[in-house]
């Protein structure tokens, strides 16, 4: 599992948030995500799909892409990310 570097902050909250207190939310948190990235970039590339970036999927199927960057951060839409590139199967 990989844990982006954009992350790392949280990364480092969730080993201080469970020191003190013992909680694990923001640690499963970031392996959540990072498990689902890695599960929706594997499948794509399993299944052969065209690998596509996000923007250019808005631009074909005329959807805004800000939108869209908010769904991949919400993990609702199966794309993941790839050398810090928002990317989706199609």
């Amino acid at each position: 599992m990989n844990i982006r570097f954009t992350d790392r902050k949280q990364y480092y909250d969730a080993f201080n948030e469970f020191d003190p207190n013992q909680k694990t939310s923001i640690m499963e948190e970031i392996v959540g995500k990072a498990i689902t990235n890695s599960y929706h970039k594997r499948i794509a590339y399993l299944e052969e799909k065209e690998i596509v970036t996000l923007n250019e999927f808005a631009k074909r199927n005329k959807i805004s892409h800000p939108n869209l960057i908010n769904k991949a951060n919400r993990q609702t839409i199966d794309a993941f990310t790839e050398k810090g590139i928002w990317k989706i199967g199609i």
